[in-house]
């Protein structure tokens, strides 16, 4: 989390509404006008500091909502639009095809896992949550829903983020494995969960969702898939609340591109997760290994620590980890750029062919 310098009169409840309508910044580009629903425009500031005497590349930006992906893909096509977000994956190749359009990719500090209520029976046995892992097959998933545009993780780390540590590996997909853990538990006729998500936290997220239940079916996991409104997701959120048996679909990213950033925030006591886990409280050697790391000055004594930690992490289980996802922008070939892991677009980067 982060804030802003504002002017004070900004800062009470009426100053707070008339920023939301018209914000103010010192950064490369002015606010012109914003249209609920249809357009935000800004034109180039001119003495924005950045441009270190050069001339703006782009004089003008146009941001257009265009939630349905059929009218998002036909505006790039068509050449209505420059730079398109979400691109659905079974229109990817098409795009990196066409004749006016490219596809650009980087793999980005987001990941997708599931967050679960470890607290209680049968999820807080440590068997249990090792076998809802091992009777996940990812790379089929991430072949299979997301065209390939994704990598297997371990320790919900992405490898872009500072502490990643490669050498902990994904676990690999072994349902006898899953089936003997879970008889080594007690729980040979199987165990019940629920998988929730707000529809529209991510691409196919309901056919994912699906797709586990299915895996989950043939070592004797029945998992039952609740979709819902992204109010009610929020509020899941905002109250901590993940039923007994009950995972959530995130996919949270790094705010810092470190570790800190998106592993400790999230599994952190005060973080969603970090009730959910014995491992998050104080004077357990995962908590105590992230706190030192955040403290700790020295780059390769952070990593050692986030190291360890992430190890542990990755042993305990106590989330579903799936993939790192990529980044991935539909774009005209008149506009180049170079994607960034965090997600951001920043116009002051950007090129347009000629200029």
């Amino acid at each position: 989390m982060g804030a802003q310098i504002l002017p004070a009169r900004l800062t009470t409840d009426d100053g707070v509404k008339e920023l939301a309508r018209r914000p103010v910044g010192t950064g490369a580009y002015k606010f012109v006008e914003w249209v609920k629903d249809e357009r935000l425009v800004m034109e180039a500031n001119k003495d924005w500091w950045g441009w270190e005497g050069k001339k703006p590349a782009i004089d003008r930006v146009i941001w257009k909502p265009i939630p349905e992906d059929f009218p998002r893909l036909v505006a790039l096509e068509k050449g209505d639009v420059d730079i398109i977000t979400n691109v659905p994956p079974d229109r990817s190749q098409g795009i990196a095809e066409g004749r006016n359009t490219r596809l650009l990719t980087v793999p980005s500090t987001r990941i997708v896992n599931f967050g679960m209520n470890s607290t209680q029976p049968p999820l807080s046995d440590k068997r249990v949550r090792q076998a809802l892992q091992y009777a996940v097959d990812v790379n089929a998933i991430i072949k299979s829903i997301y065209a390939g545009q994704g990598k297997p993780i371990a320790g919900s780390v992405a490898d872009v983020d500072f502490g990643h540590n490669p050498a902990i590996k994904p676990y690999p997909y072994d349902p006898a494995k899953a089936k003997q853990l879970l008889a080594e538990a007690g729980l040979a006729t199987g165990v019940d969960v629920t998988l929730y998500a707000g529809t529209g936290t991510m691409v196919n997220d309901k056919a994912l969702l699906e797709v586990i239940a299915s895996m989950w079916s043939k070592v004797g996991i029945r998992g039952r898939v609740e979709m819902m409104e992204m109010g009610a997701r929020q509020r899941m959120l905002n109250d901590r609340v993940v039923p007994p048996n009950g995972m959530l679909l995130g996919n949270p990213q790094s705010t810092l591109l470190d570790a800190d950033g998106s592993l400790w925030r999230i599994w952190h006591p005060n973080g969603f997760n970090g009730k959910y886990w014995i491992g998050s409280q104080p004077g357990q050697r995962f908590h105590d290994l992230m706190e030192e790391a955040r403290y700790t000055l020295d780059p390769k004594k952070r990593k050692a620590l986030y190291a360890e930690a992430i190890e542990i992490r990755n042993e305990e289980k106590p989330s579903l980890d799936l993939f790192q996802e990529m980044v991935v922008y539909g774009t005209s070939k008149r506009v180049s750029f170079k994607p960034r892991a965090d997600y951001r677009l920043i116009v002051a980067e950007m090129a347009l062919a000629g200029r």
